[in-house]
């Protein structure tokens, strides 16, 4: 499995092929998990030089058939683009049904999405998992696009038991809700929360 996936990439991804034959590695170099440490590490700084290199997806997305661009946050900078197969979407849908299971949500639940349908990718992986799961996949989207008051309204009012955001939103919810006479006990049915990284100021983390 380990030779066949090297040989791929070295095959279909311009971006690794220099790398590794910079770096003196060919695909006869790898043929177990032992062999993985003469492999370089690629660092975030590389992927930015390749996308100034070759605009605008730059050469480590490879020769794949794409049907979906997502991107990163651009935290630090401008949002990365990341390109998906059909393949790739069903992988990491599934992984977050996975995920999902794991924390406890299942088939009946009622899963509010409060993250950013944007590149932001989450939102729309999260729902999928939760979908996959059985759950009922409630997307109201961050609070620019239902105000935070309508967030609480509707998981009051329909019976959320998961929600998926931000820590920081889900603070802010928590806040805004008592601010304006909700019980957090008994107005909500909230059982499971889950949540992406964010920069956090030390506030936050405490």
């Amino acid at each position: 499995m380990l030779p066949r996936l090297v040989a791929r990439t070295w095959h279909k991804v311009p971006f690794y092929r220099r790398l590794w034959a910079d770096a003196g590695v060919d695909p006869e170099s790898i043929s177990s998990v032992a062999d993985l440490p003469r492999l370089p590490i690629v660092r975030k700084q590389d992927l930015e030089a390749d996308l100034h290199a070759h605009p605008p997806f730059g050469s480590y997305q490879g020769d794949f058939p794409v049907v979906r661009l997502q991107g990163s946050s651009g935290s630090t900078g401008k949002p990365k683009p990341v390109l998906h197969t059909r393949t790739d979407w069903e992988n990491i849908t599934n992984l977050w049904a996975r995920r999902l299971a794991a924390q406890g949500v299942v088939a009946g639940d009622r899963v509010q999405v409060a993250f950013n349908f944007s590149l932001f990718i989450p939102g729309f992986t999260s729902l999928e998992g939760a979908m996959k799961l059985g759950a009922l996949a409630i997307p109201t989207g961050s609070g620019a696009v239902t105000p935070s008051i309508r967030q609480l309204e509707l998981a009051r009012d329909w019976g959320t038991t998961v929600l998926g955001t931000t820590g920081g939103y889900a603070l802010h919810l928590a806040a805004l809700a008592e601010a304006n006479g909700f019980d957090l006990k008994r107005d909500f049915n909230i059982r499971v929360m889950y949540h992406t990284g964010e920069p956090l100021v030390e506030e936050t983390r405490k």
